[in-house]
């Protein structure tokens, strides 16, 4: 607990020691007892959170979960027109309002008298620890009532899911009344299905051993229906019998005295927020579909205003998982008509729609234009939908590159690689005219793990033979609706609208559809006591770069906030960098390592985590990746530009003066309008050897280190080093990677590494915070990639996701020509997901 609920924590407590050892009150200036005063409350305060309990301890205000009115009534002696008490109270979090009425007979005329109490508090705190202050003041026959304005103090508990303690402390601003109430209550399956509890009352005026209390026990056998039974100090009982609607309530509450007679009946409606019910449980089971349309661009990142047509990961997980747990959702319609997605993206959306499978749900997707990742999510269906205009080209996997040399040449560039590793491949663009061996051998190792991975995921859901995948691919390739019909490539022809006749013929009854904001809408709070512990996900998107990209400098404090943030109890780190700047990549990677040292670290690679991006995990308590994850590049890159020719050929000349043998390396022609600059030689061959020592030291640290953070053998980090790149699933078969999984796996991972019960609610927090708006169209567009600075995009930041997959090549000459010479820890453009961002399908 912080300060402030210690505070008022001892506040309440002195003032209910107090109520014990102040002088004897008169029986007029009693606080009026809670007993009888509140008899509405069908628990004790701490044992259920509800508005009317607020009315007693000021406290249960923050453990609501959202607003709602109560109104209770008592049926004692009264007529239609004359309710002899009744109450009306208003909560929600932080805040409440409560008021009670009661009716008495004038104790010197016998006639009609009333008064109505009020009470007004605030409370702060969270789900675990709450204090409360409420103002209490009465209006009417007041004096006749012996009421006097109190000011009320509270306190709140929860001890884990288990037990809680509840603290009350009254006085009055007008007389020496005191009154002090403890509750403490106990949940022994960690649920609302049972809930036992006491609480006992002290007063200034009041002996102790004559203290009021009860003792009782609420269950909840089925979802909505709520049974109470509690036992009074004066051998009285209630029972109580209540029943949730949803939003909904109603409760009778019948009071027993002592001799067995029925004493009265108190009555109450609650509207407000949702709680569990037998209709959603029930009645409501398996009437609706999700109805999930992934129209524009899915992406881990979006601004939080303005752009509706990016769908982030993470959100659509979220609502396949609530679809998964609302008995209501019998299936999932998805409507991958124009969406734009990575084949790691889509690889995780398909593994949780065969988990919502495995629970007896279904899935109908319905397809336009497709292509091999399309095709690799739809294929998990029930039912494919094709729309009859639609085209389907599934030609397999293609992977090249442009290179660059003889137009640097002809521009009058010189060129030197400094390549020292088999596979690191990336400045040959700039160095060769058509790829290396070792270059083509990894390449077709990565897009044969791609069609691997589709084929076999077509054979296990859509049946068919590995010798009729390829013959779809090899002899077919583009298929209209009608031939992809035939072909059992798809199982219906229609439009999106058609999709609910599919599923009404699938189901064998019509469905609502409920859209995720619906979902989430219409979900029901948790029930369960205390704060939920956080799981971190932290992204590290885009080039390793101090200032822009996984932004190094901010990140490595994104670690340190969250290691010691003791609510948070593991991390996921999210990477999807193809590498970049040493410096930036181990700011992050010692970071994260000092982070998984006191709590875990559960690494999640997305598309790509090559070179830089594979530095900045290897720390990670496990490392997970997708079959499709580009991996490893455990290498190190340089080369040199130099002016050979092309300042002549412009009308450009460059001259200097210097103080030390290598002070000109670097310096050459800048360029007018691309802002760059070139160097006016190449390195002579002692500056070479220079540069090679360095290129070899820091590869002898890279091993180093992924041996220490992978608890691996020198040795065999080199064998699968070098610079190659691999598929996340060989990662998995080398060691580079621990599991194959996404994000799901991930938090599921970081629940069990933090000793969290797999069934426990967990909040997820996304660090950086998502940006406000997209201000990228303010910037200026450069014709070449060149000149631009990292200014510029710090105060217009660009896409959540740095859309380095859509400008990658840009980016990736941008470094080359800024580099001069600076060893890069990046993998080659060409590798990375053409469908990331906003390219192509």
């Amino acid at each position: 607990m912080n300060r402030s609920l210690w505070l008022g924590l001892l506040v309440t407590v002195l003032i209910i020691c107090g109520a014990g050892y102040q002088n004897p009150a008169s029986a007029d200036d009693l606080i009026p007892s809670y007993y009888s005063h509140l008899d509405f409350n069908l628990t004790s305060p701490g044992a259920r959170a509800t508005s009317v309990g607020a009315f007693a301890n000021p406290a249960v205000y923050r453990m609501l979960p959202d607003g709602e009115i109560q109104f209770y009534w008592s049926d004692e002696a009264a007529t239609l027109r004359s309710i002899p008490k009744w109450g009306l109270f208003l909560g929600a979090p932080h805040l409440g309002f409560g008021t009670i009425h009661t009716r008495f007979t004038h104790p010197l005329t016998g006639g009609p008298a009333s008064v109505t109490d009020y009470r007004l508090a605030l409370a702060l705190g969270n789900k675990s620890s709450s204090v409360g202050l409420g103002f209490g003041w009465s209006g009417g026959d007041e004096d006749l009532a012996g009421r006097s304005r109190i000011i009320q103090t509270g306190a709140i508990r929860r001890f884990g899911r288990y037990a809680s303690l509840g603290l009350v402390g009254a006085f009055s601003t007008q007389t020496d009344a005191r009154s002090g109430l403890v509750d403490v209550a106990v949940r022994p399956l960690g649920d609302l299905h049972v809930t036992v509890f006491a609480d006992a009352e002290f007063q200034n005026g009041i002996r102790f051993e004559d203290s009021p209390w009860s003792v009782g026990a609420m269950v909840e056998p089925l979802p909505g229906l709520q049974i109470t039974g509690r036992y009074f100090e004066d051998e009285s009982y209630a029972i109580s019998v209540g029943f949730s609607f949803g939003r909904l309530s109603a409760s009778a509450s019948p009071r027993i005295d002592k001799n067995g007679d029925l004493d009265r009946t108190l009555y109450g409606i609650r509207i407000g927020y949702r709680e569990p019910n037998i209709y959603n449980a029930y009645l409501a089971k398996d009437r609706s579909y999700l109805h999930l349309q992934l129209t524009g661009s899915v992406k881990h990142r979006k601004y939080r205003f303005f752009d509706e047509e990016t769908h982030t990961l993470s959100s659509i997980l979220a609502a396949l998982d609530a679809a998964r747990e609302d008995p209501r959702v019998k299936g999932v319609a998805l409507n991958l008509s124009g969406a734009m997605i990575s084949k790691g993206k889509a690889w995780e959306i398909r593994d949780k729609l065969k988990e919502l499978k495995k629970e007896g749900k279904r899935v109908v997707v319905y397809v336009d234009e497709v292509g091999m990742t399309h095709y690799h999510i739809a294929s998990v269906a029930d039912k494919i939908v094709m729309d009859p205009l639609g085209t389907m080209i599934l030609p397999g996997y293609v992977m090249g590159r442009t290179f660059l040399v003889n137009l640097l040449e002809k521009l009058g560039l010189g060129v030197d690689e400094w390549r020292f590793f088999k596979y690191k491949s990336a400045f040959e663009v700039l160095s060769r005219d058509k790829m290396s061996e070792p270059e083509r051998e990894q390449r077709l190792a990565l897009i044969e793990g791609y069609y691997d991975e589709i084929k076999k995921s077509a054979m296990a859901e859509r049946g068919v033979s590995a010798q009729e995948f390829d013959r779809w691919i090899n002899e077919e390739g583009i298929f209209l609706a009608d031939k992809a019909l035939s072909e059992g490539l798809v199982d219906e022809i229609g439009r999106w609208e058609d999709v609910k006749d599919v599923v009404e013929e699938l189901e064998g009854s019509k469905k609502r559809y409920i859209s995720p904001s619906k979902l989430e809408r219409f979900a029901i709070p948790s029930t369960l006591w205390g704060e939920n512990s956080q799981i971190a996900l932290v992204y590290g998107l885009g080039v390793c770069a101090m200032d822009e990209g996984i932004r190094a400098r901010s990140l490595g404090k994104i670690f340190d906030r969250v290691k010691k943030d003791r609510r948070v109890k593991a991390v996921v780190f999210r990477v999807d960098s193809p590498g970049g700047d040493a410096l930036a990549s181990d700011i992050v990677a010692e970071a994260l390592r000092k982070c998984a040292e006191k709590k875990p670290v559960i690494v999640s690679q997305g598309d790509v985590a090559g070179s830089g991006g594979y530095w900045i995990s290897m720390y990670g308590t496990e490392i997970l990746a997708l079959p499709t994850t580009i991996t490893g590049s455990i290498g190190v890159i340089g080369g040199w530009v130099w002016n050979d020719g092309i300042g002549e050929k412009l009308g450009l000349t460059s001259d200097h003066v210097k103080v030390g043998k290598h002070a000109d390396l670097g310096f050459g022609i800048v360029v007018p309008l691309l802002g760059v600059g070139i160097p006016d030689r190449n390195l002579t061959e002692e500056e070479r050897d220079k540069a090679k020592r360095l290129l070899l030291d820091l590869y002898d640290d890279f091993l180093d280190k992924v041996a220490k953070g992978r608890k691996m053998d020198r040795e065999q980090v080199h064998e699968i080093g070098q610079g190659r790149v691999w598929t996340g699933a060989a990662g998995k078969a080398n060691g580079l990677v621990d599991r194959i999984g996404g994000l799901d796996l991930a938090v599921r991972l970081a629940k069990e590494a933090a000793g969290i019960k797999p069934d426990d609610i967990v909040d997820v927090v996304e660090y950086p915070k998502a940006p406000l708006i997209n201000l990228s169209f303010l910037k200026p567009r450069r014709l070449l990639p060149f000149g631009g600075s990292s200014s510029e995009k710090e105060l217009l930041p660009g896409n959540p996701d740095e859309d380095y997959a859509d400008n990658y090549e840009w980016l990736y000459l941008q470094a080359l020509a800024r580099s001069k010479g600076r060893p890069l820890y990046m993998v080659p453009p060409e590798l990375l997901p053409r469908e990331a961002g906003l390219m192509r399908k």
